[in-house]
């Protein structure tokens, strides 16, 4: 194995000096010159030396690795996940996965396995801190796996961000979509198009990106004088298929209180309204009007196709991961970030002016 030593002999110069050119230290204020600089890198590459990160691990007490902990089973886990690697590449960090849970989605695993996800979130953080990664970026875990976390990796120095959603803690931060800019932005849409009968889908319990939206939309109906109608609330499983039970709920839905616009929280859902309004024989747009929240891939070739609000989700990814490279290499104390990113509206075929009640 090559050495710092024998790069020195080799290059004429003291072993200090090759390890502050390999590490691009300058310590004690002292100057290298380029030609220098230029002899040691050349004769490490000749003599083919690689730094042992093993070593400098131990010696920092860290690798230059950040660990993802969550669900990677959809097309925007994945979408998040390219972000968050592109952003650590740009600051020579790398990126190991650990992924929990193997349904549709992670908020499915959750709900329908708590025990193995906790079990395999306690083989992760036991990986973790064996591995010493520098930090961890999490999606979908509960408030216990955040709690579970916490105890285990902090007092041990790794800090911990959550992407694409969350729970606001003071231990560790988050990076998110605006969602109740986003569910405000979805109702002001059918607002601006006359509507004034506007519906809502979520999802049955608390799902962390369902009360914001809900939120958002009944600010947008205060805002326009119209008190919201918890009648026109409906709300569903967030199971990708499409039970009997479901389509009995939401056929009923739209025969009994005929809304003339509907804004789903998610695109899965509006799939699911789409398909319903065509089992009532209700025209869409015509008859109604639909909004998602996502544009996830097929939003873009539904029939009709849909209107929705797009979330950033590499931008997300990429910017929880420059966030979490700032506290791992910052030496002070961090204030744990709250970032929320901008949505966009995405207008198709789904919405159309609301034509006069005769």
């Amino acid at each position: 194995m090559v050495t710092m030593k024998d790069i020195a002999n080799a290059a004429g110069v003291s072993r200090p000096t090759v390890s502050q050119v390999l590490s691009g230290q300058r310590a004690g204020g002292v100057q290298i010159s380029a030609v220098t600089q230029k002899r040691v890198l050349e004769t490490a590459i000749r003599l083919g030396y690689h730094r042992n990160e093993l070593a400098r691990a131990v010696k920092r007490g860290r690798t230059n690795v950040v660990a993802f902990i969550g669900g990677a089973s959809t097309s925007y886990d994945m979408r998040i996940i390219a972000g968050i690697n592109a952003g650590l590449q740009e600051r020579d960090f790398t990126l190991k996965m650990f992924i929990l849970g193997a349904s549709h989605s992670f908020d499915d695993a959750i709900r329908q396995s708590p025990a193995a996800v906790s079990q395999s979130l306690d083989d992760a953080i036991r990986q973790c801190r064996e591995q010493m990664v520098a930090g961890i970026i999490c999606r979908s875990l509960q408030p216990a796996d955040l709690e579970q976390l916490r105890q285990a990796l902090v007092p041990s120095g790794i800090p911990v961000m959550q992407v694409d959603g969350g729970f606001l803690c003071d231990w560790c931060g988050r990076v998110m979509s605006d969602d109740i800019a986003g569910g405000r932005m979805a109702a002001e849409h059918l607002l601006s198009l006359g509507h004034r009968r506007i519906g809502l889908l979520a999802v049955t319990g608390e799902l962390r990106y369902s009360e914001p939206r809900r939120q958002g939309y009944r600010l947008a109906l205060k805002n326009a004088g119209i008190t919201p109608d918890p009648d026109l609330e409906v709300t569903i499983s967030d199971h990708l298929e499409l039970d009997e039970e479901q389509r009995r709920i939401l056929t009923g839905y739209l025969r009994k209180l005929r809304p003339t616009a509907v804004f789903c929280v998610a695109d899965p859902l509006a799939m699911k309204m789409l398909a319903a309004a065509n089992q009532a024989g209700i025209k869409v747009p015509e008859e109604l009007s639909v909004v998602g929240y996502a544009d996830l891939d097929y939003a873009s070739f539904s029939i009709p196709l849909l209107t929705t609000i797009a979330q950033p989700f590499e931008e997300e990814g990429r910017l929880a991961a420059a966030s979490l490279v700032d506290i791992i290499n910052s030496t002070e104390p961090q204030i744990p970030v709250d970032l929320k990113l901008p949505v966009k509206l995405v207008v198709r075929n789904s919405t159309a002016i609301l034509k006069t009640q005769s």
